[in-house]
């Protein structure tokens, strides 16, 4: 074989290598999730917005938790009130317009009220007595209308409609840490129908270590996108799945904690953290084709001292991604921030934070004119 003719052949075979190789490829990356990482500068292009405090009446004293829907103000209180654990008032003149849920264990009564907005659902957990139901907002007003719990059983953190018959949990149990050497691998979303009784395939006893007080996070459903979000309220992860509850996107966001997670209690085999509780998401909202996040990046007390609403580093970043996970605005709040809702087709939001005196207290923020 002379030289061209040995050319052409390494060419060809070179070629057919190559082929074979990117279609190898193809296959192998084929409904694998894909990782996108957000810029290491990103907290550098916040646009910083400014809040200005709402006025709430003097019988909303007791009121601890709030949610914006429409022209709706949800308001949570103190079980120790005396009133109402929910309540729905004109956001305009508060005019109290429903209450529901009494603190207590009758059937209609709640020992601990979890609260979360998924669109246009209230989601209302009571974590003592294994029960959820979901409040459409869009009808609560009538006066027939009724929530009704669902019961369920296992360890799960959160809770998301799912179509309209369906319920997608938060697995308390996926867990990985490399320098644990702890890998717990089983899926982190559960769906389940409404109509029976909920429970969890996996049981403490499963695993060697029981990671319960470090998985928890937040879970946002997109029915119109047939997009589930998930965010790590622990670490700086979060997940795009599609509605089939396949990974779709893992999404990094350059911020690094200090390893403060221990096994302790050998005998119990729990997993805990050391000093401090590290905050990343502590709220989701979903308008207008996007998914909002109240990033935190840092950590979270459970009892704020009134000096660090005002001290910068504890200030929440809000974080606009698309439904494909990309980044498209990030926005500084100026004060501690804990809750969130976004409203007007994400033109203004509304923040749970607290006031001057340490009082709860709702603000509101204009995002985009």
């Amino acid at each position: 074989m002379n030289i061209n003719h040995w050319l052409s052949f390494k060419n060809t075979i070179s070629y057919v290598i190559g082929v074979l190789l990117l279609l190898g490829c193809k296959r192998a990356t084929s409904g694998d999730a894909t990782t996108i990482v957000y810029p290491e500068d990103f907290r550098k292009h916040a646009v910083e917005i400014h809040g200005t405090q709402v006025h709430l009446d003097e019988e909303m004293i007791y009121a601890n938790r709030f949610f914006v829907y429409d022209s709706l103000l949800i308001v949570r209180n103190n079980p120790k009130s005396q009133k109402n654990l929910i309540e729905i008032r004109n956001l305009r003149t508060m005019d109290l317009l429903k209450s529901f849920f009494s603190y207590g264990e009758g059937p209609e009564e709640l020992l601990l009220c979890q609260m979360s907005l998924n669109e246009n659902k209230l989601v209302l957990r009571d974590g003592m007595r294994d029960r959820f139901t979901f409040v459409n907002l869009d009808s609560i007003l009538y006066p027939d209308y009724k929530p009704f719990f669902i019961k369920y059983s296992g360890d799960y953190h959160e809770f998301a409609p799912y179509k309209s018959d369906s319920v997608v949990m938060l697995n308390a149990y996926t867990y990985k840490n490399d320098k644990l050497g702890i890998n717990i691998d089983v899926p982190r979303l559960h769906k389940a129908s409404l109509k029976k009784m909920i429970v969890n395939p996996y049981k403490p006893s499963d695993f060697d270590v029981y990671p319960y007080n470090v998985t928890n996070g937040r879970i946002a459903v997109s029915e119109s996108n047939s997009i589930i979000l998930y965010a790590s309220a622990h670490t700086p992860n979060i997940e795009l799945y599609d509605y089939n509850l396949n990974l779709l996107k893992n999404i990094k966001v350059p911020d690094y904690y200090e390893d403060k997670i221990q096994v302790v209690k050998k005998e119990d085999a729990g997993v805990v953290f050391k000093e401090w509780l590290p905050y990343a998401t502590s709220a989701i909202s979903i308008i207008n084709n996007c998914f909002y996040l109240l990033y935190n990046g840092f950590y979270y007390e459970t009892e704020i001292p009134i000096e660090k609403n005002k001290d910068p580093k504890f200030f929440p970043l809000i974080l606009k991604i698309s439904m494909d996970g990309k980044l498209q605005k990030v926005y500084h709040c100026d004060r501690y921030i804990f809750n969130m809702s976004i409203v007007e087709n994400g033109k203004t939001a509304y923040l749970s934070g607290f006031d001057e005196d340490g009082n709860y207290a709702l603000y509101k923020y204009v995002l985009d004119k």
